[in-house]
Formats: C-alpha cells, structure tokens, sequence
C-alpha cells in the first residue's frame, strides 16, 4: 500500500482507505514463515535483514504449532474492551494500520498492514495485508523436525480483486527455496459501505485455503510466500490468516494469562499434551468444558485472552468479591474409566502469581461427561483486576501445580473482576408515649424504620431486612444501585413491656442482605443496633454554682464577683416551687440578693433556670486566700415529696501573688573630686508591694560595714505595706581612704517581708546595688638638695657631700612600695625617715631621706658632681598609674684650681775656670702639681742647640701629675767656644701640662756665666730676688770660679717661673 494516500472508490469496491507505511520487521524466533505477495523488485536478492534469534521450540505435534498465525498480536485497537470509536496503535485509522512489527514474523522485505475491520478474518479478529507501501516477504522457520516425519501447513488467504495479486509458497529445508504454489483471490470482496464498523467490516472477502504435506529430510524447514503480481483495487496485495503447521505428534494445549503466572514454553508454562484429540470435533476424552481450545505455546495476554475468547470451562464472567470467600462453577468432561483432578487457581493477593493457598481441587468421577463442579476460594486481599487459571488432569494428581507440563487434559485462563460489594444498616426506633405520662415505659410503642444503602461498587439484588424481634420488614422490591438507599419500614410497632422496663430499656438487632446482581455472591450487612430506654418516675434537681471573672489571677480587692446557679431539672417529672439556699458563704462583705427570672420556680424536665448574685471582694479576702460559697436547689414534683439538689460549691481562689520591689540610690553631691576621706554619701531607698496581699515586718537591711542606722518614711501603719503602697528610707555613709584607694563604694541592699498564711512566699527582689565612683586621683613629689659644706674650696678628693630628698603624696589614694632611686656610683644607701609604715605614703604624707657621697678626683677634675634621683610607688589596683615626678637633679660644683712649678738648676761643677769648650752643664728640672686637678700631657721643653734629651723620673704614670707630685729630669749641655766668647750660657726650659680646662704652660731660665775671671758666687741660702712677673731671671755671675752660680741661678729663675704661672692662672680665671 502507498504511503501517505487517502482514497475513495465508488461501488462496488467504494468507501475510503487510510493507509500507513509499514517497516522491515525482524522478528526474534526460530518459527518463521515467509509470505511475499506483489511483484519481484530488482535487487531483491541483495538486501540485508538480520536474521531472527528465537528459543526452537519443537514441531513434533498435530496441532498448530505456527506462531501469531492468526495475526493477533499485535492487537491494532486499544484498550482492550473496544468499541468503535477507540483509538489505535499507530493511532492510524479505525480498521487498519501499519505495523513496523509482526509477532512471531521475519519480514524479509517490503511492508505489512494490518486489517481489522476493514475486512472479516478468517480467524479471530484481524489479518494482514501484504502490500503495504511496497510487496512483502514473510517467513517463519520451524526447528526439531524429524527426519521422514510429515508435516502439514495451511494458509487462508483472499483480497479485493479476483486474480489481481498473486503471491507464490516457497519451501526451504535449508537449501534452495522451491515453489510450492501460486495464490490469487477466487472471488471479489464485497463493499459494505461502512467504513470499518466493528458490527460490520468494510469489506467482506471469501477466504480460500491451501493446505501442503511434506517429508522432513533433515531437522528444520522455511515457509516463504513471495510476492509475483502488482497490486490491486486500493493497492492492495494478497490478504492472509489462519497459518498453521502441525506435525504428527499429539497436541500441546497452553493458556493465555500474563507470563508472570507462568505461561509460555520458555516459562515453563502450564500446558497439556491433548491425548485423543479429534481435530474436526475440536473434542478429546478429557477436556474443560465441551471443547478443546489449543495453542501452540502460550500466548500471554492481559486479558488471558491471547488465543481468543474461544474457552469454555467457565461459562459466565468471573467476579470475586473484596476479603469475601468466592466459588467458581467450572465445567468438566471426563469420558474415561478413571477419576480425574480438577483444580483452579485465583491470585488472591494480586502479585502477578498462583500460590498452593490460592487454590481449590475437586475430584472429576469417571465416565462423569460433561459436568460442572464448584471450586470454593478463600477470601483474598486483591483489590483490582486479577486472574485465574483451570487445568483437568489426565489422571488422580496429588499436589496439582499451576505450571509445568501435564498428560491428557487441558489449561485455560480467564481474567477476573473483583467486586467490593457493600451494605450498610441505620436501624431507627420512634417510640410513642401512649399513656402521656413523660416517660417511656410499659404500654407505649416503638416504630422502627431500616435505613438500607449500597456502599459497594455493584448493585444489590432485593436486600432484605432481618429483625427477629419484631418480625417482617417491608423494602421496595429490585435491584439497589451503588451509592442509592431505601427505607425499609417493619410491618407491626413493638409494645414495651413491664421486662423491658425492669431492664432499663429495649435492646433490638437486625441485618440486611442481598446478592451482588449476576454473581452467586451474596452480601449481608454489619448488624445495626437500637436501644431504646425505659424509666420509671425519677424527680431529681441539680445545682451548678460558678463565679465570674473565673481566672484567679483577676481577684483582688474591689473586684465583683458574679455568681450564677444554673438549676436543671435532672429528673423525668416536672419540679415545682423550686428556691436556693445559699447560706454558707465565707466572705468577709455582704452577698447581693440572688435574683431569678420570673416563672422560674416551676422546671419541666430537663429544663434549666439560671439565677445570679453578686460579691465585691474585699483585701482581707484576698489575704484570706478564697472566698467560699455553697448552695443547693429544693424543689416539689407533682405528687412526691421534695427533692434536693446535691450542694453546689463555686470557690473564689483568689490566687495570691505577692510581690516587692527595691530600689537604692546613692546621692554623692557632697563628695568632692577628688574625693577626701569622711566625706559623706546619703543613700535612698524605696521599697514597694507590687502584689495583692499585705505585706508585714517589712525591713530594709543594708549592711555596709560604717553605714548610719536606716530611717524610715511609711505610709501607713509601720512596718506594713498595703498593695500599692511604698515605704521610703535613708542612711549616710563616710567614705573612708580604703574607699578611696578602691575607686568607688560598693553597696548592696535587700528587703524582706512576711505574707498572709495562705500565700507563698514573697520572692525577694533583686538586691539593688549602687556604685559611687570615688575618682583615684594619685600625685607624688620629689625634691633632691646636696649639702657640700664639708667640701673644702678647692675641694679635695674624698670629702663628703649629703643628699637630702623629700617625696610628698599629693594625690587621693595611698601609694605603696614607694622607694627613691639614685644610681649614682658610690652613693651610699638611702635611709628613710618614714611618717608611718615603711614604704607606705597616705595623701599629704612626706618621707624624707638621706644619702652621702665622697667625692673623687675624677669629680674635681670634672669640676662639679651632677646627680639624679627618681621616685616610685604602687597605687591601688582601681587607680591611674602614679604619674612621676620629674627627676630632681643635684649639680654640687667643685671649682678648679690648676697649679704647676717649674725649677731648673744648672750645674756647671764640670766647666772650669777659665772654661774650656766641650766642657759639660748639666741641668736639673722640677715641675710640681701645686692645684686641685689633675695635670697631663706633662712636658719639659728645652729648646736649647746642643742641649741632651731630657731624662724624666715619673712619680707615677708618664706624663701625668696627680696634685701635689713632682716629676724630675735632667739633661747636658757641652758648651761652646761662642759660649765662652759670650761669656755666659743662658738656658730657658719650658713646663707645659693640660689640665681639665687649659693648657698650661711654664718657663724656667737658667744662666751660666763663663768668665775669664772668677766673680763670687751668692750662696744656695741667699737666693735672687725674683724677677717681676714675666720677667727672665737675672743670670748669675761668672768669673774665674763658677761654683755657686747654678744654684743661684736656677733658684732666681725658678722663682721668677713660679711668679709668672700665678699670675698666669689669677689672670686665666
């Protein structure tokens, strides 16, 4: 057939076709049957299809063992209750459709369609088309053959034209394929007119049938039809259905349920070897129902209807119903000499499988015919759709199983609907006081009326009622359709009698059944129960008293308090002159007059009267705890005595809730900042009773160590405190140097209370604490003066300087571990004058110390002593840091007073008289520290031609002169002939030194006269004036003797010398 193509034919053929592409379809087997109708295409012969993979099965048997002979699967409609105007796989069109694949089917080449109502079938409900866009080729391989076995295959086939497609039956016992046959349609279709309606098809075709037998030569063999002519009207190929093949062997029997039961050969499926099968009669001698149905392998089916709906073991539907116990009436032939086993299975629990607990047997007697037996099932927990299977054995089977393979007999299966069929009974009773007495007791009457409704998912055929006490009911006649009710009304009122009054009232029971319509299902309902009282006169009141507000918490003093009675008539008789007795009333005010409503001493039965009073609570209620009241109803029914109601107590708990607060203030505004010790601090405090008791012996404690007693303010009675009401008081406190020295002034305060009996305990507030900073203000001093009055002028080393030092605490708090520091080296200890504890200065204390020290030759040469001093302390943990003094310093000046002499002698004991050149003057120097410092650097210098070089002898180190030392040198001189000429030698040394703050320098001259006549010397005792400040010494004279010369001569110089450097010195300061 064309792809895509929509055509429509006039009669006879007329109506319309949809037709859809097929596809090359390869189907998995090893049953294979080749059918190819159409003309050749070139190239044919070299497509490729994959070859088709299927588990053998054996064709060792009489009956068909062809699979999807009769074009079935796959089923083209859907679902599976069809009608119409149901949709379609491929969702093509209503009566046919391109399949890509064919169950069971290798298609070789080209495309199929399947027919389903555009044409009858010859067999079940649908055929095949071989022309679908193009000619196909279809084949099916059968496997297990025997060898010189014969077998049999037949295939019905039509179309819509006579001798229009034509379609040829190859054979292949794997060689060569070899014709068998041509096939064309004998007759034209017929056109319906309909356009494929399930009542009637489109089209009718005659169906003829080609039947071949051949000899096995080897153990498998291929059927192909193939296709030899263009297609016909509509573009149409060859119709086929109904292929079978069959062996010479017995006939296999399965069933069609979902292959979860066990269904198929490759699921060791149940199944029947058919023992004395009679093909033409469709009978053998053992079989379910009249009929054999055989199937090849089992065709699994949703609806266990795979190999069509042809079973007949179960003539009717089968339906069970939900958790109900079930039978199924199952028809058996048994035309044997021997007993037989029938047995069935229903999934009961609907898990897709049959269990040994979801079966039933019955015993088939032999010779019996046909006959049905009843299969009774337990009830079951599945809720939907299930299934059921029936097998007949070929003999007696002890454990009969769902599955496996069996002798003789047969297997079907049938879907099962599960029901849930339910009736529900609401039982009325309507008694009538007859004698009018308000009561229902002996003589009246109850009606009874039967509410039935179906509350199940089928109809109810003709429930009916069942009530043995009162016999028949009366329900509309039929069927009750789910979710409809009836009234069912008894036939006769039932009469209490004097036992039933005895018995406190009327018990009654009734059911209702019915049968769920078209099943042998019958349903009954849950019984329905009705008690109906009796009594027998019985007055009775009854009192409820309450108060309002009701939350305790809302009683305190002043509130009103509303009390409602609430009297209702308990009884079965009516009570008249009805009062309240409400004489035991605990509070300490004055009840109102309780106030009813008019007409309200007469209460019918079960009737109320609400009356009410009121109450203003006073304080003493409330620290009494509760305000109690009691009361109770009497009243007169008709003809009895009076009747009291049980007394009725509505109690006010006046829930108490004492409370009190605290507060403290501390009022500093007469510390100063800093502050001073005994300076004063007034504290406030309030007390209050934030409760709804009274509060008594109230008292503030507050115990500061120093403060003042506490004194009071009350608002009324001492020591008491209404709610409301606030006590105020005041204490003063000094603060002390500790205070100070912490930084503030801790204090805590608390308050206690006694409450009424009936009350807990107040709880304490907070204690309220203040804090009153004391601001730590520290402050030191320290003053440092050096006494040198034992220090000489110049001063000499070793003598002593006193240090004298003060510090003062000029701040608030105390400071401790205070300690003066002076790291001057040989400073002795510092001794303290302490003006309370060592090391300890309270505000505007003053320690004062001493210290001394003995001064050096390196502090004269420095020429003054400069010393520091530093002063420490701790302050309290709360405070600044001490900020320190600024270190005092002590600058004691020694003045300088440098000093230094320069002798020099010149002795000329080795020159004679006359004095001869080369004759030696040796000279003698002195130079002496007559200051207070120290001289180095010290040096001689004599600059005289031909003079020796100086020889020192050091009193200590070279070139240094501690005061008061001498250094001493010497050096030669060989005078000269101009000398002589001269007739003196005068000679001018010179003494330098530095001292710490100059240089100083000294001349000395000395003078040898040579003469060629000796002159007197003067004698050492006597020696020369001293020449005028820097003045050269007179030289002495020399004549024919020189002796004494050098002497006088360096005693006048040296004195000369000594004249100058004074001067020298006075002038330099």
């Amino acid at each position: 057939m064309q792809t895509g193509r929509n055509r429509s034919l006039a009669p006879p053929l007329g109506g319309f076709l949809l037709r859809q592409f097929g596809v090359n379809a390869t189907i998995a087997g090893s049953l294979v049957l080749a059918l190819v109708l159409g003309f050749m295409v070139s190239g044919l012969t070299s497509l490729a299809f994959a070859a088709p993979v299927q588990a053998a099965v054996s064709a060792q048997s009489e009956c068909s063992v062809a699979s999807n002979g009769s074009f079935e699967s796959p089923d083209i409609q859907d679902p599976a209750n069809r009608t119409a105007s149901d949709a379609y796989i491929g969702n093509y069109n209503m009566f046919r459709t391109g399949q890509p694949t064919i169950s069971g089917w290798s298609t070789i080449a080209g495309t199929v369609d399947i027919l389903r109502y555009y044409s009858n079938a010859s067999d079940g409900d649908q055929s095949i088309d071989l022309w679908g866009s193009s000619p196909a080729t279809m084949q099916q391989t059968f496997t297990g053959l025997t060898p010189g076995n014969q077998y049999t295959f037949s295939i019905d086939y039509s179309g819509l034209q006579a001798g229009a497609s034509r379609a040829s039956v190859l054979l292949s016992q794997g060689g060569p394929f070899a014709s068998l046959a041509s096939l064309t349609p004998p007759v034209d279709a017929v056109f319906n007119g309909t356009n494929g309606l399930p009542s009637t098809r489109d089209y009718t075709v005659t169906w003829s049938t080609y039947t071949n037998t051949f000899t096995a030569i080897g153990t498998s063999a291929t059927i192909r039809l193939q296709n030899v002519v263009a297609p016909a009207a509509q573009n149409t190929g060859l119709f086929i259905d109904n292929f079978t093949f069959a062996g010479s062997g017995p006939c296999q029997d399965f069933g069609d349920a979902p292959d979860t039961y066990g269904t198929t050969f490759a699921a060791d499926g149940a199944r029947h070897v058919v023992s004395g099968y009679a093909p033409a009669t469709k009978t053998a001698p053992v079989m379910l129902g009249s009929t054999v149905d055989i199937e090849a392998d089992g065709q699994p089916n949703a609806g266990a209807s795979g190999d069509g709906a042809d079973e007949d073991g179960v003539a009717t539907p089968i339906v069970i119903a939900q958790g109900t116990a079930s039978s199924v009436s199952v028809a058996a032939t048994n035309n044997t000499s021997q007993a037989l086993t029938l047995a069935g299975w229903i999934d009961l629990n609907g898990d897709g499988q049959f269990q040994g607990a979801e079966r039933a047997t019955a015993t088939v007697p032999p010779n019996s015919g046909t006959a049905s037996y009843t299969l009774s099932f337990p009830a079951g927990t599945v809720t939907s759709a299930s299934h059921a299977r029936f097998r007949v054995y070929g003999a007696v089977v002890a454990d009969p199983q769902p599955t496996g393979n069996a002798v003789g007999g047969e297997v079907e299966d049938y879907p099962v609907t599960v029901v849930n069929p339910q009736l529900t009974l609401v039982k009325n009773a309507a008694p009538t006081d007859v004698n009018g007495n308000g009561v229902t007791d002996a003589g009246d009457t109850i009606l009874y009326t039967f509410t039935v409704s179906n509350t199940g998912d089928v109809p109810i055929t003709n429930p009916g009622v069942t009530d043995p006490k009162i016999g028949a009911v009366t329900c509309a006649p039929g069927a009750l359709a789910p979710g409809a009710s009836i009234t069912c009304t008894a036939v006769a009122v039932y009469t209490i009698t004097a036992a039933d009054v005895t018995a406190g009232g009327v018990d009654n029971s009734a059911t209702v059944s019915g049968t769920a319509t078209g099943t042998n299902i019958t349903v009954t309902s849950s019984p329905s129960v009705t008690h109906t009282s009796t009594t027998a006169p019985a007055p009775g009141l009854s009192l409820v008293k309450s108060a309002s507000p009701s939350d305790p918490a809302s009683f305190n003093a002043g509130q009103v308090v509303t009390y409602t009675f609430v009297i209702t008539n308990t009884g079965n008789v009516p009570v008249a002159a009805v009062s309240i007795d409400d004489s035991t009333f605990s509070g300490t005010g004055t009840l109102s007059p309780i106030d009813c409503p008019a007409g309200a001493d007469t209460i019918p039965v079960g009737g109320q009267v609400s009356c009410t009073a009121t109450y203003t609570l006073t304080q003493a209620d409330v620290d009494a705890g509760q305000v109690s009241n009691t009361a109770t109803a009497t009243g007169t029914p008709p003809g009895s005595p009076s009747v009291t109601s049980p007394p009725s107590q509505a109690l006010v708990p006046v829930v108490p809730a004492p409370g009190q607060t605290l507060t403290k203030t501390a009022d500093a505004s007469a510390v100063t900042s800093p502050a001073q010790a005994g300076q004063v601090i007034t504290y406030n405090f309030a007390s209050s009773n934030t409760g709804n008791v009274t509060l008594t012996n109230v008292a503030i404690t507050d115990t500061m160590a120093g403060l003042s007693p506490v004194v009071y303010t009350w608002p009324g009675t001492a020591g008491t405190l209404l709610p409301g009401q606030t006590v105020t008081a005041t204490a003063t406190y000094a603060i002390t140097q500790a205070d100070i020295d912490a930084g503030h002034v801790t204090n805590t305060a608390t308050v206690e209370a006694d409450v009424p009996p009936n009350s807990p305990a107040v709880i304490p507030p907070a204690p309220p604490t203040t804090d009153t900073p004391l601001p730590p203000a520290p402050g030191q001093t320290l003053t440092k003066t050096a006494d040198a009055s034992a220090v000489t002028s110049p001063a000499q080393a070793g003598q002593v300087i006193t240090y004298n030092f003060a510090s003062s605490n000029t701040g608030n708090v105390t400071l401790t571990n205070v300690a003066i520091t002076d790291t001057m080296a040989g400073l002795s200890p510092v001794v303290y004058t302490w003006p309370g504890t060592a090391g300890t200065l309270l505000p505007g204390q003053t320690v004062n110390a001493t210290a001394t020290y003995a001064i050096t030759q390196a502090d004269i040469d420095a020429g003054h002593v400069t010393n520091t001093a530093m002063v420490e302390a701790d302050v309290p943990p709360n405070s600044p840091a001490v900020i320190p003094p600024a270190p005092p310093t002590t600058d004691t000046p020694l003045p300088p007073a440098p000093g230094q002499t320069l002798t020099k002698t010149a002795d000329a004991s080795a020159v004679t008289s006359p004095a001869q050149a080369g004759q030696v003057i040796t000279y003698n120097f002195a130079s002496s520290n007559t200051g207070n410092v120290t001289l180095t650097n010290v040096a001689i210098t004599d600059t005289m031609a031909g003079l020796s070089p100086l020889v020192y002898t050091w009193p200590g180190t070279a070139g240094t002169l501690l005061p008061g030392q001498t250094v001493n040198a010497t050096a030669t001189y060989a005078i000269t002939q101009a000398d002589i000429d001269a007739g003196h030698v005068t000679n001018t040394a010179v003494a330098s030194s530095a001292e710490p703050n100059d240089l100083t320098r000294q001349r000395s001259t000395a003078v040898v006269e040579l003469q060629a006549t000796p002159v007197p010397t003067p004698s050492p005792s006597s020696p020369a004036p001293a020449p005028a400040p820097g003045a050269p010494a007179d030289l002495a004279s020399t004549g024919a003797s020189l002796i004494g010369v050098p002497l006088a001569l360096a005693l006048l110089l040296g004195g000369s010398l000594f004249l100058i450097f004074g001067r020298r010195r006075r002038t330099r300061q």
